[in-house]
This record gives structure tokens, sequence and C-alpha cells, in this order.
């Protein structure tokens, strides 16, 4: 279920931000507008989310997974009933913030108490699952808007209601594997943090660059396709 629900708001998120350039574009927005779109919902939820990471990851994930859904479903209602462009900015701000309630939780949810060869499994089917909603829905939200600029907006609070009625009924956390294990060797030691801090700082540099380069494209692609009359 925690997969799903992970699919779930990924649809959700793109909708609602993909909806909202969609939205922009036709009326009138400047690619400098549309950029501060997308970085308003990006830069919230990224401060939150390295500011605050310690403590949301404490929360019940089950609480925090459905409040945020909720507050979510609102916004995705009042998205389809705004035309302006600092409008646009205030919901894609709001948006950013409600996200960083959800995400963290969730994903120490998926990894509490899990040994490291579960833990490759349990982080593979996630990622497969979001990434899954993120196509998806990138397909999904030009059909919608060329029926009704509003059924995005709709659909995407559809996806939030069975994880706010849903994630209540997750199990709770379970406590980590405690087992005694053999100390490592000093040498071994220091050889694996090196290692780590090695993949931490590349796995963070090339996350930045791909982030920085996917959100240029998402932010300013529908106003490309506007100007060469692309339907």
């Amino acid at each position: 279920m925690i997969y799903l629900f992970s699919f779930l708001m990924d649809v959700t998120i793109v909708l609602l931000m993909l909806g909202l350039s969609f939205r922009a574009v036709d009326v009138g927005a400047s690619p400098t507008e549309l950029g501060v779109l997308g970085g308003s919902f990006a830069v919230p939820y990224s401060l939150l989310c390295f500011v605050l990471a310690r403590w949301l990851s404490s929360l019940d994930a089950r609480v925090s997974m459905a409040l945020s859904s909720a507050l979510l479903l609102i916004l995705c209602l009042l998205c389809g009933t705004v035309a302006s462009v600092p409008l646009f900015v205030l919901l894609a701000v709001l948006i950013g913030v409600v996200t960083a309630f959800f995400w963290p939780p969730l994903e120490h949810y998926v990894g509490h108490g899990k040994s490291a060869d579960e833990l490759y499994r349990v982080l593979g089917r996630f990622n497969l699952w979001w990434c899954s909603g993120y196509a998806v829905a990138t397909a999904l939200c030009g059909l919608l808007y060329q029926w009704d600029f509003r059924l995005p907006f709709l659909v995407a609070a559809a996806c939030l209601v069975p994880i706010i009625i849903g994630s209540p009924f997750l199990r709770s956390k379970t406590s980590p594997d405690n087992r005694a294990t053999p100390p490592a060797k000093p040498s071994a030691q220091a050889t694996t943090l090196q290692k780590k801090k090695f993949f931490l700082t590349t796995a963070r540099i090339f996350i930045f660059l791909t982030y920085a380069s996917a959100g240029c494209i998402f932010a300013l692609f529908p106003k490309l396709g506007d100007s060469l009359r692309v339907s």
C-alpha cells in the first residue's frame, strides 16, 4: 500500500505543477514567471526537508501523510479557481510546504527497521513506483487539460482520497533489528566510511544537476510548445 501512496502522490504533484504551468501560459505568463512558478514549489519544499529532516522523520508517518494529503486536496480544488500568475505562485509555495510534511515521514517509514539487503529491495520498489507516477502524470496532464483546464486538478484531488483514507490503516513502524554483529576492523571501517562519503557527495552533485536541468525543462517547455503552436 505504501508504494501505491508514493505513486498517487507523485501523480498528484505532477498534475498540479504541470497544470499550473499550462494555466499560467494560458493567462500570458512570461518565461521568467514560469521559472518563478516552478521555483516557488521547489524552494520551500527543499528547504523544509533539509532544515526539518530529523523532526519530520520522527513524525508518525500515518498521521502526517493523512493530514498533508487532506491539506493538499484543498489546494487542488483551489488551483482550478484562480486565474492570475501571483496566485499560481502562492499556491505553488503552499503545495511545496505541504508536500514537505508527506515525503520525509513516508521515506523514513519505508526504510525503518530494514536490514541492508532488505533496504535495497524496498528502495528499488519505492523508486520504481514514484517514477512511474511521474511518467504517467506527465502524459496524462496534457490530455486532461485539453478536455478541461480544471480536470488535472480534480484528478489530482481524487488521487489523494485513497491516501487520506488508507494512511491510518498502515502498520506502525517495526523496531529495527538490534542483533549484535561482529565489529569491523578499524581499517575496514575507515574504508567503508570513505566510500560512503564519496558516494553521498557524488549522489548529491548529480541529483542537483539532474533536478536543475529537469526543472528548467518542466517549467519552460509548456511556453515553448505554446510559442511553436504545438497542441
